[in-house]
């Protein structure tokens, strides 16, 4: 696990089963984990459980431990010495999701080239296919057919709606000031290290998705998730030290309409 530039711990990762808690129980007590990670788990399956994205991925780091599974829950086996000289204990919480779909823009008939412009990679392929009758084949790579046979033809002469998903893929980095047997929060860092918009066509009473990604991009600022010890050696007495990445925006432009949406972090949904 990377405590900074200059220093590496050996950790464990530890995967949690997204629809079952009981894991999660078992795995916090078994390795100690702290209250302020399993309550934000917690929300974050609640969250899921409720329908409001979908969660494809935890995993929790932890400091590894000697073996000896009675040290386990012992956070002196599994500290080390950082800012100041002082003792710290760290965790990172590492999650990936789906938010929930946003319209964008309804399109009228003939969104060929609309098509094209913001689904690029095969979609003209694609729409050449639809508007010549062409059967669906291995040159359908953006497409996704439910329902249908593989002989359906689709046309660009009829509605269609342009919708966005966020995919995020994030770091959380608990750190706390060690003293004595007690420990004490004083940073919630986070660092997103791949976020993009998944671009949905959806063409009503066709059950047929067209579906083009976003390029993938990173969103925090490594230096400040790297310096979770001196943060916390700050900020523990009174309250953590927290950097979020809370917000993503969508844009995009269709013929002079601007076209912005605001996606929520899962962490913060």
């Amino acid at each position: 696990m990377k405590v900074d530039e200059n220093r590496l711990i050996e950790a464990e990762e530890l995967t949690i089963d997204t629809q079952n808690r009981g894991v999660l129980r078992k795995l916090a007590a078994d390795y100690g984990i702290s209250d302020e990670l399993v309550a934000d788990v917690n929300r974050l399956m609640d969250n899921a459980a409720n329908g409001d994205f979908e969660l494809d991925e935890l995993r929790i780091l932890v400091p590894a431990s000697s073996g000896n599974t009675e040290e386990i829950t012992q956070y002196d086996t599994r500290t080390f010495t950082g800012y100041n000289n002082q003792t710290y204990y760290q965790e990172i919480l590492l999650y990936k999701g789906i938010s929930g779909e946003k319209d964008a823009k309804n399109l009228p008939a003939g969104w060929k080239q609309y098509l094209i412009k913001f689904f690029k990679d095969g979609a003209a392929e694609a729409v050449n296919g639809i508007m010549s009758n062409t059967k669906f084949g291995k040159a359908w790579t953006l497409l996704s057919v439910f329902g249908q046979s593989v002989d359906t033809a689709i046309y660009t002469e009829c509605t269609a709606r342009h919708t966005v998903k966020l995919c995020e893929n994030k770091l959380i980095k608990y750190t706390y000031y060690v003293s004595g047997i007690d420990k004490h929060l004083g940073s919630v860092i986070e660092f997103t290290t791949d976020y993009h918009f998944t671009n949905l066509l959806n063409i009503p009473g066709q059950g047929v998705e067209v579906e083009g990604n976003t390029p993938r991009r990173q969103f925090g600022i490594l230096d400040i998730f790297g310096s979770g010890d001196e943060k916390d050696y700050f900020h523990y007495v009174n309250s953590p030290y927290t950097y979020s990445v809370s917000r993503y925006d969508f844009n995009c432009e269709d013929n002079g309409e601007k076209i912005h949406l605001t996606f929520y972090s899962l962490y913060h949904g």
